[in-house]
């Protein structure tokens, strides 16, 4: 008896297309009629379809998850708000008056640091922790999820959160018996109290004064320990969960702004006019296992520079890499593919504003290439044509960037006085990218130069080709509203939270969000 797919009944033919992926799928719609009618009928199939064209994953299939005809729908209008910036309502948040601006930011989930109040300085509120709520991700609105207790956050006096898994976390140091006690907490979200999960009840002491924590990413804890030799620090991966250090990387000398790139790699800017042997460079550091190879110097480096220009003109610089969850949420019934996340680098040099804008895919592409050894370093003019942009910020912008995933957000505001304050929004997803050039979308930037009359004769153009999407659009009419004011803009998953705030204390004096 023959064997052939032709033959198979249609709800078998369906059940093995629903476990292929979307090329596959694609493939098999372009075989024959048969195929074609098949995909272009099942609503599992257009969704699947959908969820990798928009570069989004499906949630976590619970009882209320909602019909996938219902999923489809939302995603279409999802993506279609997002690539218009279509707002879905406007959010009024009264309750953030009077608390500082957010220190992290997670998915759909901010969290804003604890602020004396009064003049009583042992009077401390909690960490506030804000979740925007998204009509179309199906995310209720949730105000105010917990006030987390915190009464002596010192030191560095970072706050993580991984909204994925209900986390987060903060350290506090105190000066207990003629030694600096170090304690770091890791809570639920939802609670307020030590996670579940946590090692020794949620808490971790340790007594080196030069160990500061910088980053977190799943179970894992991004620790730097400096010495007293100007910049130089050693960093170190621990696990919350247990306790235990899990890796350590190289020395790094005059790092700034170390982060995790994944939970294999952390990335830093290390260099800087201040030591001109070393070049200005984002540095990679490979981590090695501390069971297996306890030998630091067995860490690799791998050093991307900046363009040569800036070598010696580099006045600021700092980093951004945007935290998207790890693992599907516990709410929303889709969310960004966490592998399509942005690095974003701004720069002041000689009076003149960059922004560098690299994807984590670009990073783990040329590592892989890379030749290897703090020694080796990657020109610009190697990596960066190819695997990032370059933009001159105006200086009419605002010192706020933010990111959220592949998306990088700024405003500016207007260059005359009845002109719109402008939102701008770059998209580096290539899967958007990729679906908005198939359509012959007329945002797509593909190339751009930055001219020299940005960046002086000396280095001439520099041409970036990473394609994005471009969606600028007048800000919502708030600033009007609000009058003077320090305003600044934060990006999620689900909008953008507006502040205005105080210019001296940088206080909330009023607080909106505008929802997808």
């Amino acid at each position: 008896m023959a064997h052939s797919l032709p033959f198979l009944p249609n709800e078998i033919l369906l059940r093995i297309l629903e476990m292929l992926g979307c090329r596959d799928i694609l493939a098999c719609h372009a075989t024959c009629s048969r195929m074609r009618v098949l995909i272009t009928d099942s609503i599992a199939l257009q969704y699947s379809i959908e969820l990798s064209a928009c570069g989004m994953i499906d949630g976590r299939q619970d009882p209320h998850t909602l019909p996938i005809q219902e999923r489809l729908d939302r995603i279409r209008r999802y993506t279609a708000a997002w690539e218009t910036l279509l707002w879905t309502s406007r959010l009024a948040l009264p309750h953030l008056v009077g608390l500082e601006s957010p220190i992290s930011v997670s998915g759909d989930v901010f969290l804003l640091p604890p602020s004396v109040v009064g003049a009583i300085a042992d009077s401390v509120t909690g960490v506030q922790v804000q979740q925007i709520p998204s009509e179309l991700r199906a995310i209720k609105e949730d105000h105010q999820i917990h006030s987390i207790p915190v009464l002596a956050l010192t030191g560095n006096g970072k706050i993580r959160l991984d909204a994925a898994q209900e986390l987060i976390v903060f350290r506090e140091r105190n000066f207990i018996g003629g030694q600096t006690v170090t304690r770091t907490h890791v809570h639920s979200l939802l609670t307020g109290e030590a996670h579940p999960l946590a090692f020794a009840h949620g808490v971790m002491e340790t007594m080196d004064p030069g160990l500061a924590f910088e980053d977190m990413c799943g179970d894992l804890l991004l620790e730097a320990i400096a010495s007293d030799v100007g910049g130089i620090c050693t960093p170190i991966v621990r696990n919350w969960k247990t306790g235990l250090v899990e890796a350590k990387g190289t020395v790094m000398i005059k790092h700034r702004y170390m982060a995790f790139l994944d939970k294999q790699h952390i990335i830093s800017v290390t260099g800087g006019t201040y030591l001109a042997l070393y070049p200005t460079c984002l540095q990679v550091t490979s981590l090695v296992s501390v069971d297996t190879t306890p030998t630091l110097a067995e860490s690799r480096s791998y050093s991307f520079a900046l363009p040569e220009f800036l070598q010696h003109k580099l006045l600021h610089i700092h980093t951004q890499i945007s935290n998207l969850e790890h693992i599907p949420p516990p709410h929303g019934c889709f969310y960004p593919d966490p592998a399509d996340r942005l690095i974003s680098v701004a720069i002041n040099s000689s009076g003149k504003r960059f922004v560098i804008d690299i994807p984590v895919r670009t990073f783990k592409t040329y590592i892989s290439s890379h030749p290897g050894g703090a020694a080796a370093i990657i020109p610009w003019d190697a990596w960066g044509t190819h695997g990032a942009r370059m933009v001159h910020v105006s200086p009419f912008d605002t010192g706020r960037w933010t990111l959220s995933g592949s998306r990088r957000m700024t405003f500016r505001r207007a260059l005359e006085p009845d002109g719109p304050n402008m939102l701008t929004l770059l998209d580096y997803s290539p899967r958007r990218v990729a679906r908005a050039v198939a359509r012959g979308t007329a945002t797509v930037l593909h190339g751009a130069e930055v001219g020299t009359v940005y960046t002086g004769p000396e280095c001439g153009p520099l041409r970036t080709l990473l394609p994005c999407i471009v969606t600028e659009v007048p800000l919502p009419d708030i600033m009007g509203e609000w009058g003077e004011g320090v305003e600044s803009a934060w990006l999620c998953e689900n909008g953008v939270l507006f502040l205005k705030c105080d210019a001296v204390s940088h206080r909330i004096l009023d607080a909106c969000a505008y929802t997808i």
